[in-house]
């Protein structure tokens, strides 16, 4: 080869073997921004129905389920702000088996649980617990004494009250759902509401004590409200699948300091398949669909959240766990968190007063399917 030509090629080859150099180092530097999940479960049984819930002081508190001990108990685990994770507890410690935990923080940093027990007479029954700072667990308190009252949710207000959503009944076509409300210093009052079958359902509770419920029976994604006079509202369907077989689940709700409500979904419908998004402010009704995250879709449960800023975030898991963010500007592009989540629907979330969020899912490796394990990772959205 002419010694002239040969030189150019040379610089060439080196100058592209920098740029691939430089790509790749580009490249390592965004993978090492997915974050890695910490193992809280970190057993050989099924762990699953993860529940969090974060102080006020930074302390994050997540229970679970745990077959580990032969039945299934509720366990508990706390984490101080900048420290590492407490050995869990078993609060139910019992032989009949325990599932579904909800756990809620109230503004005095009081814990409040639940969870759906089937002792002692193999019933399922909802037990209520409770823990203030630097005390011990209460004695529980048996809310239900149905034969099958499964999968309570619970939300405290600011006035230390407290609501429980749950379901009677094991078959898709008679379960009935209630609802029970109990003051500071009084006691449990149950009410029915209405019979029909759902997936999957939310509750949160506004400044003024106003219960806000979102569900998906039939697969569309449906909502009701307790106004703060104690008057039920109908059932108001807010999402809009063209077809039966499009379906609309998994339904999340959160309310802004405006007291405007926020609802996400997975959405299956053509034009808006992958994260769908709606609001209803105070004074207006039910706002335009939207779909700022398509193709979102899959084994995905969308949670979603509201900053004291005003900013709207929203999490998912699909094959990996992804987020996305409105602020003024409009919706952000979405970002990964963790690559591999490999999880089936059971994710919790929350986030304190900095905006910070403490996110939490049943791992199912695909190697290891009867080793489900609590799986975590907290993150600042805005400087991720």
């Amino acid at each position: 080869m002419n010694k002239e030509l040969y030189k150019p090629i040379t610089k060439i080859i080196g100058v592209l073997f920098i740029g691939c150099l430089i790509l790749f180092c580009f490249c390592k530097n965004h993978d090492d921004n997915y974050l890695e999940p910490e193992n809280i479960s970190n057993n050989a049984g099924q762990s699953e129905h993860p529940s969090i819930a974060v102080d006020s002081r930074g302390t994050v508190h997540l229970v679970w389920d745990d077959n580990t001990q032969g039945n299934e108990e509720i366990f508990y685990a706390y984490k101080y702000a900048n420290d590492t994770w407490s050995i869990p507890v078993n609060l139910s410690n019992n032989e009949s088996s325990s599932r579904y935990p909800c756990i809620q923080i109230d503004k005095n940093d009081k814990i409040h649980l639940v969870w759906q027990d089937a002792s002692p007479a193999s019933d399922w029954r909802i037990f209520y617990t409770y823990k203030a700072p630097d005390s011990l667990w209460s004695i529980p308190e048996t809310i239900t004494a149905q034969y099958a009252s499964l999968v309570p949710v619970l939300a405290v207000d600011n006035n230390f009250g407290l609501h429980l959503f749950w379901k009677e009944g094991f078959s898709a076509e008679d379960c009935r759902y209630h609802y029970a409300y109990k003051p500071i210093g009084g006691h449990w009052t149950i009410q029915y509401l209405f019979t029909t079958e759902i997936s999957s359902y939310e509750m949160k509770v506004d400044n003024n004590g106003g219960v806000h419920v979102v569900l998906d029976p039939h697969f569309e994604t449906y909502y009701l409200e307790k106004s703060s006079n104690g008057i039920w509202s109908d059932t108001v369907r807010i999402s809009h699948s063209p077809t039966d077989w499009q379906s609309s689940n998994d339904p999340s709700i959160a309310i802004g300091g405006d007291t405007t409500i926020h609802v996400t979904w997975a959405e299956g419908d053509t034009a808006l398949q992958g994260i769908a998004y709606v609001k209803k402010t105070p004074h207006s009704g039910w706002g335009q669909i939207e779909a700022p995250y398509k193709n979102e879709i899959g084994s995905s449960r969308p949670k979603i959240c509201v900053g004291t800023s005003g900013k709207i975030y929203v999490v998912w898991i699909k094959s990996n766990i992804g987020y996305g963010i409105k602020d003024e500007t409009g919706w952000q592009k979405p970002k990964t968190l963790v690559k591999n989540s490999y999880s089936i629907g059971q994710m919790t979330m929350t986030m304190d007063n900095t905006e910070r969020i403490y996110y939490a899912w049943k791992y199912s490796a695909p190697a290891m399917p009867e080793n489900n394990e609590i799986y975590y990772i907290e993150f600042n959205p805005l400087s991720n």
